[in-house]
């Protein structure tokens, strides 16, 4: 029964497919006993939500509006990598950082997931979280108010592994790993009472109490429209790549990022440009080494993200499973990406991987953060 004690180490990615008919009981100390559904869960990927496109909205949103928006105390660089962390961390944020959390199915996964990422930008950009930590853990203080209660559960790979089949393990031999429940999506959009538990929890966890409650609400309203637009459009096999002209027909997205960027940040359009005249060889030049430069920034900000996860991984001695995932994870963004010198850091980032050489890798990634 090995296999079944695997650690998962990701927050609030998990969604039932299959559940006990009967509670399941757990021995806490000498006498003590809690009791609890059982279910065994499946996890959606970065493919099923915003994360693995969160480099291709931070650069359309820089490319959108006249600056990037956020605290002009820091610069436009920290900024971005602000927004790219607000749409990734819910896939970041280790398990044994925080509590587990487990939705009713896959497409409540996918828009609880995207719902939360959007609704993380203004907190992110307010206050200019880089750290996925930081996000995690006001997320976790939020989803603790939200949550229906205890379940237990094991993961859908590693009961097929252990039972050559998709069964529920007998009480006695099941694992109990340790989640909680999290409501319908659709209570979001239709119970009162939950919309405004959740503008509580999710005021108070990221502090920001000086926004006006009715603001939070609108940007709430906005957030659970985009999130159905997106999960629509990803579907339930999710993308690997978004043309920025997909981008740029998703409204309700839109219309969620002009709203929040225009009333928190006051940051405008930017006008169309009239096409750019014919530049002489001398100016062609300088331009491709202007080019030149901010590609290796790009590099360099993309290596750093790369080293923290990396360090993550080795410091909390993460398995194989993990390690694959975020293999997986890395050829999307080969697959996503044109550019070269990013696609050239992930294929190498892969093969340290393959050779489960964290140290190789946290070695080749430092060089580049340095440089």
């Amino acid at each position: 029964m090995g296999s079944l004690n695997r650690v998962l180490p990701l927050l609030m990615i998990y969604y039932i497919v299959k559940k006990s008919d009967k509670k399941y009981e757990k021995k806490i100390g000498w006498m003590k006993k809690i009791a609890a559904d059982f279910a065994i869960v499946d996890q959606i990927t970065h493919n099923h939500t915003l994360s693995m496109h969160s480099l291709k909205i931070s650069k359309f949103i820089r490319d959108k509006y006249e600056e990037v928006p956020g605290s002009r105390a820091v610069d436009q660089k920290t900024r971005e990598r602000a927004i790219e962390n607000a749409l990734t961390y819910t896939h970041w944020y280790f398990k044994n950082r925080g509590k587990t959390y487990i939705h009713k199915s896959l497409e409540d996964a996918q828009k609880w997931n995207i719902f939360v990422q959007l609704m993380s930008l203004l907190p992110a950009m307010k206050y200019h979280i880089t750290d996925s930590d930081e996000l995690g853990k006001a997320t976790e203080e939020m989803m603790e108010k939200l949550s229906e209660g205890l379940v237990f559960y094991n993961h859908k790979k590693d009961v097929e592994e252990e039972y050559g089949t998709l069964k529920i393990p007998p009480p006695k031999e099941a694992v109990l790993l340790e989640g909680y429940l999290v409501p319908e999506f659709e209570r979001l959009k239709k119970d009162p009472q939950f919309r405004e538990k959740f503008i509580k929890a999710y005021m108070d966890a990221h502090v920001l109490r000086a926004t006006p409650r009715e603001r939070i609400e609108k940007y709430m309203q906005l957030a659970i429209d985009a999130a159905e637009e997106v999960a629509k459009f990803l579907g339930h096999k999710g993308k690997g790549y978004i043309p920025r002209e997909d981008l740029e027909k998703l409204e309700k997205l839109n219309k969620f990022l002009d709203t929040i960027i225009d009333k928190e940040f006051y940051v405008r359009k930017r006008k169309p440009t009239p096409p750019a005249p014919k530049l002489l060889e001398a100016t062609k030049h300088k331009a491709g080494w202007v080019e030149g430069l901010k590609q290796k920034e790009s590099l360099k900000n993309e290596a750093t993200r790369l080293l923290g996860i990396v360090q993550g991984i080795r410091l909390l001695n993460a398995s194989g499973e993990e390690l694959k995932r975020v293999e997986e994870d890395l050829w999307g963004r080969i697959e996503g990406t044109e550019d070269l010198n990013l696609a050239g850091l992930y294929a190498r980032v892969i093969a340290y991987l393959r050779k489960k050489d964290l140290e190789g890798a946290e070695r080749f990634l430092s060089g580049i953060t340095e440089g």
